[in-house]
């Protein structure tokens, strides 16, 4: 995924900062594919939690907060 990519950005502030989002709707999966539908927040819950994986890995004290853009 794209955002495993940014997590180096935030090395230099132990996690600390915010990461905004733009355009997430765009990544939902058509319904009439059979596929799961997903929706913002949902995704939104799953970059937190790629992230919080990655605290003990890089020694953060905190994960970068999320914006959505498209508010």
């Amino acid at each position: 995924m794209m955002i495993e990519k940014t997590f180096i950005f935030w090395d230099a502030t132990e996690g600390e900062g915010i990461l905004g989002l733009k355009n997430l709707a765009a990544l939902n999966v058509d319904e009439r594919r059979k596929q799961t539908f997903t929706m913002v927040d949902d995704l939104l819950d799953y970059i937190t939690a790629l992230f919080k994986q990655q605290m003990p890995l890089r020694n953060w004290t905190r994960v970068p907060s999320l914006l959505n853009l498209d508010l």
